[in-house]
């Protein structure tokens, strides 16, 4: 079931933005508050992508405190702020890789040999054993659930862990909710597979990235290609709503 503890940090965050919005705060109390709100949750997600190390995690955070900052009147209060914010995470660790890999470009042409510098930057990249590290307790289950696609783990995180609702995740995933349910009834499938011994390759037509072109165009414009799904799946989606 999803957790109270999500829902209440949804409900929180959108209270600070409304008090901002109404001017109840100031621009610089209100990133305060939302920093407080969000950094454990954040660090689950940075964890989620990849980035085990402690002091990386903090250089993300921090750089995703500051996007928020420029882009905190942009946001839609009418649609959940969490995977909002995953967004912005995902680009700021995506912009790190790619100025990770230049620098490791310009070494190598100056230099030669770059195996220093490759080790550091693996050491940033989580093994695929560490990844649901601060989401599932279990040592078993951890090294399970991080063998799921990383769309399928953020699905999951938003519907128990953060307590999305269907029509919220619908929203967010601009799908319809028996897409939703199959989505979700596919990951949980995959992981009891996965506990079985029985592991199979994961089907098409998993949750897209949120913020993808994927996820704009496919499910957001492109009403044949969802329909297609729906029409595909309906009667797992039926099964577990």
């Amino acid at each position: 079931m999803p957790t109270a503890e999500g829902t209440r940090l949804e409900t929180e965050v959108q209270g600070v933005i409304f008090k901002y919005r109404q001017g109840g705060l100031t621009r610089a109390d209100t990133i305060r508050r939302l920093f407080l709100l969000v950094h454990d949750r954040l660090i689950v997600v940075l964890k989620i992508f990849g980035v085990m190390d402690v002091q990386y995690q903090d250089d993300l955070v921090q750089e995703v405190m500051c996007r928020l900052l420029r882009f905190l009147d942009s946001y839609d209060s009418a649609r959940p702020f969490l995977p909002w914010l995953d967004q912005i995470a995902r680009n700021v660790r995506a912009d790190h890789l790619k100025r990770a890999r230049t620098e490791r470009t310009i070494c190598s042409s100056l230099h030669g040999d770059t195996s220093e510098d490759d080790d550091v930057v693996l050491t940033e990249i989580a093994t695929p054993t560490d990844q649901a590290d601060v989401i599932i307790r279990s040592i078993d289950t951890r090294m399970l659930l991080c063998q799921l696609p990383e769309n399928d783990r953020l699905l999951l995180l938003y519907r128990y862990f953060d307590g999305y609702s269907i029509p919220e995740l619908a929203l967010v995933y601009a799908a319809s909710e028996r897409t939703i349910k199959y989505w979700i009834a596919e990951a949980i499938r995959r992981l009891s597979e996965l506990v079985n011994g029985n592991r199979r390759d994961p089907p098409r037509g998993g949750p897209p990235v949120v913020g993808s072109s994927q996820l704009r165009v496919s499910l957001g414009s492109n009403k044949t290609n969802t329909g297609a799904v729906e029409r595909r799946t309906s009667q797992s989606g039926e099964q577990n709503s």
